[in-house]
């Protein structure tokens, strides 16, 4: 374990989070996206409008978390999984923006204005 700082030099590998928030004011997952610099992320939990929460931003991820995730990255696969009762997580796997994404033998990229 260590802090949010050491994905800075693990740019090559993917960023797993795992429900990292216990509440809204929780900053481990903004902290981690600050730092992490690479192309991919995997999401497990809840994500906005998809929880059986009075939050709609779920119960796993900041608010914060999820806008600044969605500014650079897109999704590009999305998975329900089994649940608790009152929960509705999903795995979800997000490509940077502007990076290399293979899909069924072929190269495709987002490009941004």
């Amino acid at each position: 374990t260590g802090s949010s700082e050491l994905l800075s030099q693990y740019n090559d590998y993917a960023l797993m989070l795992a429900w990292p928030d216990d509440s809204e004011e929780s900053s481990f997952s903004i902290d981690c996206l600050s730092h992490y610099s690479g192309d991919c992320i995997i999401h497990i939990g809840e994500m906005f409008g998809e929880t059986l929460s009075f939050n709609p931003w779920g119960q796993s991820t900041s608010r914060t978390f999820q806008l600044e995730l969605l500014t650079s990255f897109r999704c590009v696969t999305r998975v329900d999984l089994p649940n608790w009762p009152g929960h509705k997580d999903s795995l979800t796997i997000w490509k940077r923006i502007n990076s290399d994404i293979q899909f069924q033998g072929e190269t495709l990229c987002y490009l941004t204005q």
